[in-house]
């Protein structure tokens, strides 16, 4: 048992918490995923913890809400003094000056940890994520056949509705939202014998100025050296504050892989899942879409979200109403997909933007919108399972899921079986409520197949990765 925790992460959103928790379970790391920061109780519930992770959404926040929430956050993360803290970031670098700075984050955590540097790592090979010569490239979904753009260039992140990926070179992007200059460690050393690599990052740090270093990545065995190189770098009395993807977690894994046990296999279960699932969609990614309009052609009941009338402030009518309406379809076994948007046509976009802007300023927009919205999802969420047993729900999109987390009052959540990586199933644990023991999978928008939710549908258990 160590004396101490391997790793403490704080996510920025939802799904991206769940990407880190199932690296860690993957690799053997006893860990637990808590939506808010967890009391001594909350820890206490689960045995020899090796690891745990706080969702949150600094994501949808502007920089000043920001360091008011992750402050306490880091200081918390100190007082437990891990070897590693982790703010987590999507895999797509997801953020902006003005929502979800990374580089406001960056700030608080190095200034909370003394860091002598931050390392930063990005690329994640295994979900179609590239970090080369520090730009960063993605796959449109996920597959080998799927395309891979430049950031800059992607067809979904370079349109995000909030946080459009207009430049592709990481560390420009840090000199924007940190004002810090970035080192990259490019692939080149990622390559190099572990003792050259160390004496190559030293020569990185000797001048005093390198704040931060980006690490490459276009395969997974580009990883073993960063995470050697952390590992190396944790202080012998503190922690080492990193930013980064699961990137992170993969890299430490392969550090780690020597010292752990082979995580069991689990059984594979008879028969496929047969109840019905409810699905809960926040994203605009056209990924999504497509998934949304294959399901429906599977037989998936779609529901779209009265979302001008949530803004317009009949927000109770409208869950009122929508819960009935997916109760019915609980009880006729069929599952269901509820949406806030189902494409370039639909019929609610207009109406939906007029109604934010009467309420809204373009600042506030940006987090109170997910807020909202996945307030209002969660709420239906948590009574469709308290009126029906609905033992299974799908949330897709990274900005509503913690809110929708929230809403539905889960107090933790552990892996129950993986199933597309970066989004396993997990189990709710929340003490006396009908929600405790349910599965959940939260799914960020650029993740997954065409068939993903049909999959979900009927996914019963697959077989461990192997790190």
């Amino acid at each position: 048992m160590p004396t101490r925790n391997q790793l403490v992460f704080y996510g920025d959103d939802f799904t991206g918490s769940t990407d880190a928790l199932e690296l860690l379970h993957l690799a053997g790391i006893r860990t637990a995923l808590f939506p808010n920061v967890p009391t001594k109780e909350q820890l206490a519930a689960f045995e020899d913890l090796e690891a745990f992770g706080i969702a949150g959404t600094t994501r949808t926040m502007g920089p000043d809400r920001m360091r008011e929430t992750l402050e306490p956050v880091f200081d918390f993360i100190r007082s437990i003094n891990p070897r590693h803290c982790h703010y987590k970031v999507c895999s797509t670098f997801d953020s902006s000056p003005e929502t979800g700075n990374i580089g406001v984050a960056m700030r608080v955590g190095a200034a909370c940890f003394k860091s002598k540097f931050v390392p930063v790592l990005i690329g994640v090979p295994d979900l179609g994520r590239y970090c080369i010569f520090g730009h960063l490239f993605a796959r449109l979904g996920t597959g080998d056949i799927s395309p891979v753009y430049r950031l800059d260039r992607h067809p979904s992140m370079a349109h995000h509705p909030v946080t459009p990926a207009r430049e592709s070179d990481i560390r420009l992007r840090l000199k924007e939202q940190a004002g810090w200059e970035t080192a990259l460690f490019d692939i080149f050393h990622c390559r190099m014998e572990r003792a050259q690599a160390s004496e190559a990052l030293a020569t990185l740090l000797a001048d005093g100025y390198t704040e931060a270093v980006l690490f490459d990545a276009f395969v997974e065995s580009d990883l073993s050296i960063p995470g050697f190189l952390m590992e190396d770098n944790v202080p012998e009395e503190g922690t080492l504050f990193s930013v980064g993807s699961s990137a992170v977690e993969y890299a430490l894994a392969h550090a780690w892989r020597d010292n752990r046990p082979t995580p069991p296999e689990p059984a594979t279960a008879e028969g496929a899942y047969d109840e019905p699932i409810l699905v809960l969609s926040g994203s605009c990614s056209p990924v999504t879409v497509n998934q949304i309009q294959e399901a429906t052609k599977a037989g998936f009941a779609e529901l779209a979200l009265d979302t001008v009338g949530i803004f317009a402030g009949n927000e109770e009518a409208v869950i009122s109403n929508t819960v009935e309406r997916i109760n019915r379809m609980m009880r006729d076994k069929k599952s269901a997909i509820l949406h806030t948007y189902s494409g370039p046509d639909d019929g609610r976009t207009r109406y939906t933007r007029a109604a934010i802007r009467k309420r809204f300023s373009e600042q506030a927009a940006g987090s109170e919108v997910p807020r909202i919205l996945g307030t209002a999802m969660g709420s239906i969420a948590h009574q469709v399972i308290e009126q029906t047993g609905l033992e299974r729900i799908v949330v897709a999109g990274g900005d509503t899921s913690g809110h929708v987390a929230a809403a539905m009052g889960i107090e933790a959540m552990t892996v129950s079986q993986p199933f597309v990586r970066g989004a396993p199933f997990c189990r709710i644990h929340a003490a006396g409520s009908k929600l405790d023991g349910k599965e959940i999978n939260f799914k960020g928008g650029q993740i997954g197949t065409p068939d993903y939710f049909i999959k979900a549908a009927s996914h019963s258990q697959c077989h461990l990765l192997t790190l």
